[in-house]
């Protein structure tokens, strides 16, 4: 009798741990960080940029998933800033700008609202009835230094670009027109807002064809968000067209582990 309970117990464990993996496999499907050090041969990675790197946290992850990576962390606000330089201080190969990237080199205003990871370049577009209302109040505004990927890397080839600007990724993309056109931007991983946030916001599908249009497939969407069943915000993963033989060689490989653990082939 003992024994019986003794196998079903390792039966219940052996099954209870499947389980886990599983759900640990689905997460790091789920994570676009994750699946670019997949994706990317990480050893040969040599420059990153974090735009909209607030305290630091994205870059400490690209740096813990491409030890061998320089990252250029930009983030305008400063009492995000102040955190970021603090935070990064020890890691060399972090390296913390307190400038917005744009589409111009110069000054433009920060616009703080109450949640402060919505401040933006762009003033918010204010409706009582947004479901964000509240998270987008205005409370203040700051000045900033702006500048442009085209000024800050004019030779140089981006491994992978971040943008999380807060409706600004489009100026951003125009200010890197340079790079792009002389495709020396291998990835990009941008923030799409689909639903109003802000003024003179780019609608999300303009930005999607705008990307796509420049030589870069789209790979998949993460962290979406949705609002009464409708897409209102995700994190989508460009790869450009040059990096696609090594995409492909890599996604059947890494994806096909997968499948055997969920049973997805």
């Amino acid at each position: 009798m003992l024994n019986k309970f003794k196998i079903i117990i390792r039966i219940l464990i052996y099954k209870f741990g499947l389980e886990i993996h599983k759900k640990s496999l689905l997460n790091q499907i789920d994570d676009p960080f994750f699946v670019l050090s997949k994706l990317l041969d990480g050893q040969k990675i040599k420059l990153i940029v974090d735009g909209g790197a607030s305290i630091g946290d994205t870059s400490a992850r690209f740096s813990s998933l491409f030890p061998h990576a320089v990252i250029h962390a930009f983030e305008p606000f400063p009492k995000f800033y102040n955190i970021l330089k603090k935070n990064c201080s020890r890691n060399l190969l972090i390296k913390p700008h307190d400038n917005a990237l744009s589409d111009t080199n110069g000054q433009k205003i920060l616009n703080i609202n109450k949640s402060e990871g919505t401040n933006s370049l762009l003033k918010t577009k204010l409706d009582k009835n947004h479901h964000h209302h509240d998270l987008l109040t205005p409370v203040g505004s700051v000045e900033v230094k702006t500048i442009t990927l085209d000024e800050l890397f004019p030779n140089a080839i981006i491994d992978i670009l971040k943008l999380d600007l807060q409706g600004g990724e489009f100026d951003a993309l125009i200010g890197a027109k340079e790079l792009i056109s002389n495709h020396k931007i291998n990835s990009i991983l941008c923030e799409i807002i689909f639903d109003k946030h802000y003024q003179s916001q780019k609608n999300g599908t303009e930005l999607l064809s705008f990307i796509e249009s420049n030589g870069f497939s789209l790979f998949n969407f993460y962290q979406c968000n949705y609002h009464q069943g409708k897409l209102i915000q995700a994190d989508a993963l460009f790869f450009h067209k040059s990096t696609q033989t090594l995409i492909n060689k890599n996604a059947d490989k890494y994806f096909m582990q997968f499948s055997k653990y969920l049973n997805l082939s």
